[in-house]
């Protein structure tokens, strides 16, 4: 799931109707992709069970929600807490986000100075939402630069959810990502996304090509 300073959540179709197939991009390999931005809160995915390689993400596009993943379909507000330190992040922007029903997400980042769009692919398997950016800011990320991070799932529901990340700072702490369900984005870069015909043809693969000419 995502984080403030590029944690993710990353988060992803809202009212997006049949799955499409499985897309593993041009010639059937995965698209290469840009030069990645420093995503300073991602966590690389870690747990007992063993997490999906970044071309089983892609190829997972293809495939049917599960009841889990079909919850966390919609627009939200991503905010960042501290179970050590409430107060620690008080001062920080929420970030606008969006998981879409193809299993892809936008989620705008916004540390005061500087602001940042981040398109990617999304899924829950097991108890870990795992994530994984493609383009920042409509840069392409290249495929040797491209990870999968993962939010341990505390709390899943329509309206809000919450998710458990290591502490930057302190490993054996814990913060939380926190989703609340909103209805639009006030962000001018997330306009767009407000609406559903938008969503519905969103093509990550098609903007990615976009950002490498």
């Amino acid at each position: 799931m995502k984080i403030l300073n590029l944690i993710l959540v990353s988060l992803l179709v809202v009212g997006c109707g049949g799955q499409p197939a499985a897309h593993t991009g041009d010639g059937g390999e995965s698209p290469d992709i840009p030069a990645n931005l420093e995503m300073e809160r991602e966590t690389p995915a870690a747990g007992n069970q063993q997490p999906p390689a970044v071309d089983e993400l892609i190829a997972a596009m293809g495939n049917p929600l599960s009841e889990k993943e079909e919850m966390i379909v919609g627009k939200y507000l991503e905010r960042l807490t501290s179970t050590a330190n409430p107060g620690l992040y008080a001062g920080d922007a929420p970030s606008e986000t969006i998981n879409r029903g193809n299993r892809t997400y936008s989620i705008l980042y916004d540390d005061g100075d500087e602001k940042t769009l981040v398109h990617g692919i999304w899924m829950i398997q097991g108890n870990d939402y795992y994530y994984m950016g493609m383009i920042a800011n409509g840069v392409p990320i290249p495929k040797e630069e491209r990870e999968v991070y993962h939010a341990a799932v505390v709390t899943l529901d329509t309206e809000k959810s919450v998710f458990s990340v290591p502490s930057p700072d302190d490993p054996s702490k814990q913060d939380h990502i926190t989703w609340k369900s909103i209805e639009k984005f006030n962000a001018d870069q997330m306009q767009a996304f407000n609406d559903d015909a938008v969503n519905e043809d969103f093509n990550i693969f098609e903007i990615h090509k976009e950002g490498s000419e």
